[in-house]
């Protein structure tokens, strides 16, 4: 994710993002994401989390990581109970999951009702933008 993209996050006040991550905290998560037996995600996906750790945006979300203040969904507790070996939800907006499907190796929007792919992309910035409507 670029620094410019970041600090337009950052800089929005009606964005909200979560601090970034300490390294020893991240790959305390990450190993803790290994263990639960999800779907391997991107370096990507690590990188900006690491930075930006849950965005929430008129009604959307990117989960973050076992947050200590509890205002973002955390990552591994919302994927715990879906049992799907290719896929991770990593956020939602009022009708979307912003998803990556670890088969297309592709971030995609798919419908809440339908289950239907809406959008999708190859990096996560592109994504986030998609799922906040920015």
């Amino acid at each position: 994710m670029s620094d410019d993209f970041v600090s337009f996050l950052r800089n929005n006040r009606d964005i909200l993002c979560g601090d970034a991550l300490a390294s020893a905290v991240m790959r305390l998560y990450r190993l803790n994401y290994n263990n639960a037996h999800l779907a391997p995600l991107p370096e990507d996906y690590w990188q900006t989390i690491a930075q930006v750790n849950g965005i929430c945006y008129d009604g959307a979300e990117v989960y973050g990581v076992n947050s200590p203040l509890k205002v973002f969904k955390d990552l591994i507790t919302q994927n715990q109970n879906l049992h799907t070996s290719h896929v991770v939800v990593l956020g939602e907006n009022e009708t979307d999951w912003l998803v990556f499907d670890t088969g297309e190796q592709k971030y995609q929007l798919v419908d809440k009702d339908e289950e239907s792919v809406l959008y999708s992309t190859e990096t996560f910035e592109n994504a986030i933008n998609y799922i906040l409507r920015l």
